[in-house]
């Protein structure tokens, strides 16, 4: 005996087309999320502080091409997510990549290159929890090479980034973005 199909106009619904439907109606959900949270932050402010990522990328260039590669990918990136609906990772991927490249900096170009390296290929488990975490091993490297003052003024900046970011609109977005980019310029000096 085969199992009964339901015709097109019975209220009966497989299983997997239910299934389908939840999977569907998630996929809305998380979309409108992301959605609603890139309106909050996209703006001609987000946008134009983009390029305060250069800074550190600039510093960067003549002794670390890897590191500021990095960087310049942030500041791509970061573009990207906030004047367009599609930023090919590269916002997320930026910020993991030159996070890890701090961890290379005092150490040798093989190191930066593996760190930043090992930023791109975790781009798809980006989070900011998994951001807060790779700033445990950039401190102890900026202890390590007695880089403890360039280290606070980072945490403060970042700290107070962080604050400011929790608002919604553009403005305190930005102010994230140039506190972030000074927190990462004031590493790379000291380190």
């Amino acid at each position: 005996m085969q199992p009964r199909t339901p015709s097109r106009g019975s209220d009966e619904a497989s299983p997997r087309s239910t299934s389908r439907l939840k999977d569907l109606a998630g996929s809305l959900e998380r979309s409108a999320d992301k959605t609603q949270q890139h309106a909050k932050t996209r703006g001609p402010w987000s946008i134009v502080t983009a390029a305060c990522y250069l800074v550190p990328a600039y510093i960067l260039l003549p002794d670390h091409p890897v590191a500021a590669f990095a960087f310049a990918v942030l500041a791509i990136g970061t573009f990207l997510f906030h004047a367009t609906d599609n930023d090919y990772q590269l916002d997320g991927a930026g910020m993991l990549a030159s996070t890890c490249a701090l961890v290379g900096l005092p150490i040798s170009w093989l190191v930066e290159a593996l760190a930043v390296a090992f930023g791109f290929a975790i781009r798809g488990f980006y989070s900011h929890l998994l951001l807060g975490l790779l700033i445990v091993p950039v401190a102890v490297v900026a202890l390590i090479d007695g880089a403890w003052a360039w280290l606070l003024g980072a945490l403060v900046l970042l700290g107070i980034g962080f604050w400011i970011w929790q608002r919604d609109g553009d403005v305190p977005h930005a102010i994230w973005h140039v506190a972030t980019a000074a927190g990462m310029t004031l590493l790379v000096i000291g380190l």
